[in-house]
């Protein structure tokens, strides 16, 4: 059986594989028109191992290619 423990937001990560809990709603507005609403219940970090090995090229301020 799983355990959960609350932790910091900042420790999810691009890579990361998650569980997500959400709940969908619809809620009456004006004139017969209805507007969706989903809610976070829950996000599950499953496994963070891929976080170390992913590649963003976001991460580096250095380009790939030198210039010549």
């Amino acid at each position: 059986m799983p355990r959960f423990s609350e932790i910091d937001p900042a420790r999810f990560r691009i890579g990361d594989i998650v569980e997500v809990q959400i709940t969908i709603a619809t809620v009456p507005v004006q004139n017969n028109k209805y507007k969706m609403i989903a809610q976070l219940r829950c996000l599950a970090l499953l496994d963070g191992t891929f976080t170390d090995v992913s590649f963003h090229p976001d991460q580096y301020d250095t380009e790939l290619i030198p210039k010549k």
